[in-house]
């Protein structure tokens, strides 16, 4: 009789997952989005783009530049786009590490967390040095407002000084 109950839950549960995973998420419309990244026109390699909506989708869609500037955004799967709307674009990437040769780098998250956790109560956190200007890593200070539309072509190209 236990072993009836047994098989009985494990059924129900299991029909309740199958039923939850089937059909999967629906996701808004992206269209693909792309251009290129330069200061003071020399291409920008491993900078860190972001496209944060100001209306429409809560999303934001990011991407990282090649060696040649070169970024694709992605919002729900690799290379998918952003869904139309306007947008604020932040530009960033963190300055080559003055460590010496050899020695490991801790931009991890675990060890960041870890930093974090260890830090005295109210601590300020240490400024990253950027090759990028500041105000570029900023939505509110980039200056960099952009549309995405369905129909595109969504190619925006950003020469940053």
């Amino acid at each position: 009789m236990v072993f009836r109950a047994y098989v009985a839950v494990l059924l129900a549960v299991s029909l309740l997952l199958w039923t939850g995973c089937s059909g999967g998420a629906k996701f808004p419309a992206t269209a693909a989005v792309s251009g290129k990244v330069t200061l003071k026109g020399a291409p920008l390699a491993g900078a860190s783009v972001s496209f944060v909506p100001t209306e429409g989708s809560p999303r934001t869609a990011s991407g990282t530049t090649d060696s040649g500037g070169n970024y694709q955004l992605t919002t729900f799967a690799p290379n998918d786009g952003a869904p139309p709307g306007k947008y604020r674009v932040r530009i960033s990437k963190a300055a080559a590490s003055q460590a010496s040769p050899g020695a490991v780098a801790t931009s991890d998250p675990a060890s960041q967390m870890l930093k974090m956790m260890q830090a005295p109560k109210g601590a300020k956190k240490a400024e990253e040095p950027s090759e990028v200007p500041a105000k570029y890593s900023d939505v509110q200070t980039s200056g960099l407002d952009r549309t995405v539309t369905k129909e595109g072509p969504n190619k925006f190209d950003f020469d940053l000084q």
